[in-house]
C-alpha cells in the first residue's frame, strides 16, 4: 500500500521512541522499548513483527503479512504510544482520540468516525482497549481501526489500515489478535533494566 494512503494520525504528537528491541522476524513477538515505556506485541499468525521499516515514520513496530513488506502490503498494522497527564500536551485519553479524529477529518473530510465497544485485553493488568473505526466515505476507500490502550499515563496506539472495506473485514480478526496480545512491561525501563 502506498504510504500516502495511510493516515499516520498521531505522528505530529507522539513521543519519538529511542529504541525498538531487535527482533528476528521469523518470530512473531517483539518489544517496543523507549525511555518511558516497554510493551510487547505478538504478530498474528501469518504476519511479521518489523521494528525497522516504520522508523522513518516514527513507528517502532509495524506488522504485515509474511508474503509482503511494509512498503508493498495492501493492509498493514502499526503501533506507537504517547503520554497523557499534567506533564503532557494531552491531558487525557479522550484528548488523544479527539486529535486523531480531527486529523482524519482534515485529511479526508468525508471520513465517518464510529466508536466501537471496548475490548478487555487483560483482567490481570486491568487493560481495556477503546476502539475507533475511521472509514473514508470519499474518493479514497481506506478504512482504519485504532485501539487506544491507557495504562499508567501512557496511551499505546495500535492501528490497522486497509485499502477498502473488504480488506478491512478480511483482516479484522488479525487486528483483534494483535490488540489482545498486548502486554505492558514497564513505565521505567532505565530502572527496570539498568539502561542509560
Amino acid at each position: 500500500m502506498g504510504l500516502k494512503l495511510i493516515y499516520f494520525t498521531f505522528i505530529s504528537f507522539i513521543a519519538l521512541p529511542n529504541f525498538a528491541q531487535k527482533t528476528d522476524t521469523t518470530y512473531r513477538a517483539g518489544y517496543v522499548y523507549s525511555d518511558s515505556i516497554v510493551y510487547m506485541l505478538n504478530a498474528p499468525k501469518g504476519w511479521v513483527f518489523d521494528n525497522k521499516s516504520g522508523l522513518p515514520q516514527y513507528l517502532p513496530a509495524v506488522f504485515y503479512p509474511k508474503t509482503s513488506s511494509f512498503a508493498t502490503a495492501a493492509t498493514i498494522m502499526y503501533s506507537n504510544y504517547t503520554m497523557v497527564g499534567k506533564q503532557s500536551m494531552y491531558k487525557s485519553l479522550q484528548k488523544v482520540i479527539q486529535k486523531d479524529s480531527l486529523q482524519h477529518k482534515e485529511n479526508a473530510p468525508a471520513t465517518v468516525i464510529t466508536k466501537l465497544p471496548q475490548q478487555i485485553i487483560s483482567k490481570r493488568q486491568k487493560t481495556v482497549a477503546t476502539l475507533i473505526n475511521y472509514k473514508n466515505a470519499g474518493n479514497l476507500t481506506t478504512e482504519e481501526i485504532t485501539a487506544y490502550i491507557l495504562y499508567n499515563n501512557r496511551v499505546v496506539i495500535i492501528t490497522m489500515s486497509a485499502p477498502n472495506n473488504a480488506a478491512y473485514e478480511t483482516n479484522k480478526f488479525e487486528f483483534f489478535s494483535l490488540v489482545k496480545s498486548f502486554v505492558y512491561i514497564s513505565d521505567y525501563p532505565k530502572k527496570s533494566y539498568g539502561r542509560r
